[in-house]
């Protein structure tokens, strides 16, 4: 598997568990942080991330023909990785759901890991990058539901998966920075 495929598989993976990852134990927190309306908040919490997405992706096509599609993920990584980090310090609801969209903003620029992995030639490694992002709904879930526990909170902090994600994004990132340096360049996909 080629280098820039792994770097991508690895940012699909973290990308799809911080997605589904609090979906499970979205309850739980707005529970602990004494919000009243607990179900609307999970269900904004949840959702909000998605609807971001796909409003992001024009945004996020667009600037890689400014930048190039290395800048472009990478940026996107940087700025899900900052987000991550916030959100494992957060405790308040409001500011918990804004970082949620702007994890979504952010995850915007996933359409352009096919673009990339086309312009090397590699699209055979698609499939590799789309399983590892299936994989990372998988864990997300299983992920969530354990720290979920029916309705009580285990002994791992919420921030932890946060901190996991944010770590191999800012790798990720950095990684194809430095191999890439601009490689994809501004160019018509």
């Amino acid at each position: 598997m080629h280098f820039n495929t792994r770097l991508l598989c690895a940012a699909a993976f973290s990308n799809a568990a911080t997605v589904t990852l609090p979906a499970l134990f979205a309850p739980r927190l707005f529970s602990l942080l004494g919000v009243a309306n607990v179900e609307g908040w999970s269900g904004a919490y949840v959702s909000a991330v998605m609807l971001f997405q796909i409003a992001a992706n024009p945004m996020w096509h667009a600037a890689s023909h400014r930048v190039g599609l290395a800048a472009s993920i990478s940026a996107g990584q940087a700025f899900l990785a900052a987000t991550l980090l916030l959100a494992a310090a957060t405790p308040s609801p409001p500011f918990l759901l804004a970082l949620r969209c702007a994890q979504g903003l952010s995850n915007g620029n996933l359409s352009l890991v096919r673009i990339a992995i086309n312009k090397e030639g590699r699209p055979r490694d698609v499939p590799l990058v789309v399983t590892s992002m299936l994989a990372g709904v998988l864990f997300g879930s299983l992920a969530g539901s354990y720290l979920y526990d029916d309705g009580g909170a285990r002994s791992l902090p919420h921030s932890l998966p946060y901190l996991s994600a944010a770590a191999v994004q800012m790798a990720a990132g950095a990684a194809m920075c430095a191999r890439e340096g601009g490689e994809y360049g501004g160019e018509e996909d």
